[in-house]
C-alpha cells in the first residue's frame, strides 16, 4: 500500500515501518518479504545482514522458503563466508518441511 502509494501517499519508510511491525509479530511471509527487500535494496538501503536476519527469523519458525534461502547463502558464500555445514543443515530442514523438495533432496 505505502510502497505503491495506493490510497495513501507513497512512502518507502512508512511501508518498511509497517512491514517491520508485522515481521516482529512473527508473520513469516512478511519476514521473507523483509529479507528480500533488504537483500535487494527494494524500498530500503541494501543491507545484506539485516536481510539475512529476517530470513533467519522466518527459517527458525519453520519456513522452508527461508530455510532454502539460508541454505543457498551458506553453500554459495555470497556476501557472507561460505559455510557448507550451515548450508546443508538448512537444506535438510527445508526438505523436511516441503514434500516436493523432500523427494528431490532426501533420497
Amino acid at each position: 500500500m505505502f510502497f505503491a502509494g495506493e490510497g495513501v501517499p507513497q512512502s518507502n519508510s512508512e511501508g518498511i515501518k509497517w512491514l517491520r511491525a508485522a515481521g516482529e509479530q512473527n508473520l513469516v511471509s512478511v519476514q521473507i518479504e523483509l529479507g528480500n527487500r533488504y537483500h535487494q535494496g527494494i524500498g530500503v538501503a541494501k543491507d545484506f545482514n539485516e536481510g539475512t536476519r529476517w530470513f533467519q527469523r522466518a527459517a527458525e519458525l519453520g519456513s522452508p522458503e527461508a530455510q532454502l534461502m539460508l541454505s543457498y547463502l551458506g553453500l554459495e558464500g555470497k556476501e557472507m563466508p561460505r559455510n557448507v555445514i550451515e548450508g546443508y543443515k538448512w537444506v535438510v530442514l527445508a526438505a523436511r518441511g516441503n514434500p516436493i523438495m523432500r523427494s528431490a533432496v532426501l533420497r
